[in-house]
């Protein structure tokens, strides 16, 4: 289980977290709780309402849209957003490929949380324009 203390520099390695203020990092860990995932566990399920926001810490996760795999991820990436953002459905259906550790901070504290640290929505948003193909 993640303490504050020990939670801090594993949400550093989080890319949205890389550039947080110790304090930033204390706000987020006192939002969320460690998860651990089995592999082959489901996350997310496309078409579900999103409910919350997932770090990766360990492990890998397969992302597929309509049942085709389209990437995989690792450490250091979160997964969730889009819902949270936009209070649509799940875009995609996301598997542990590997035992995965997650951190998870509800939908409710993660858009509130963004509210009161704006660097981190920035974050956010340049992720989401990285990750959106070109029309």
């Amino acid at each position: 289980m993640l303490t504050r203390r020990r939670s801090t520099p594993l949400l550093r390695n989080v890319s949205i977290c890389a550039h947080c203020s110790k304090r930033e990092l204390r706000d987020i860990a006192r939002l969320g709780y460690e998860k651990s995932v089995a592999q082959g566990t489901a996350l997310t399920h496309e078409g579900e309402p999103g409910e919350s926001l997932f770090l990766v810490l360990d492990g890998s996760i397969g992302i597929e849209r309509d049942g085709d795999t389209v990437m995989m991820r690792g450490p250091r990436e979160y997964i969730g957003e889009i819902a949270l953002l936009s209070h649509s459905p799940r875009t995609a259906t996301v598997t542990a490929v590997t035992p995965v550790r997650t951190f998870v901070i509800p939908g409710r504290a993660f858009r509130a949380l963004l509210g009161r640290q704006p660097n981190l929505q920035c974050k956010v948003l340049e992720t989401l324009a990285l990750r959106t193909p070109e029309d």
